[in-house]
């Protein structure tokens, strides 16, 4: 674009060409449009990621919660557990044995 200009001001081109002010209109437009659609891209991209982080959130705090039960759960078995066996274990054993 640039080259066009100063070719346009100076009257002639490398090319040997002449450059119109058409042409140098139509450059700026291309090049206004390509920045248009740069900023939309731009704009897309950012609401994307957006959407995507708070998907990734979501599914995170899925995630935990059920770690979370599975590991309640695991603790109320082990806690049954040791209930039923843990008097058989202390059967004939001394009391004082057990103090730390």
């Amino acid at each position: 674009l640039e080259k066009k200009h100063r070719a346009l001001t100076s009257g002639t081109q490398a090319g040997k060409h002449s450059v119109s002010e058409s042409d140098v209109t139509e450059a700026r437009r291309k090049v206004e449009e390509a920045k248009q659609r740069a900023d939309l891209l731009g704009e897309r991209v950012k609401e994307e990621l957006g959407r995507m982080q708070r998907a990734r959130a979501t599914e995170l705090r899925t995630m935990l919660c059920a770690f979370v039960s599975v590991q309640l759960k695991y603790g109320a078995q082990v806690q049954d557990s040791w209930e039923r066996v843990l008097p058989s274990i202390l059967q004939g054993v001394d009391p004082a044995a057990l103090q730390v």
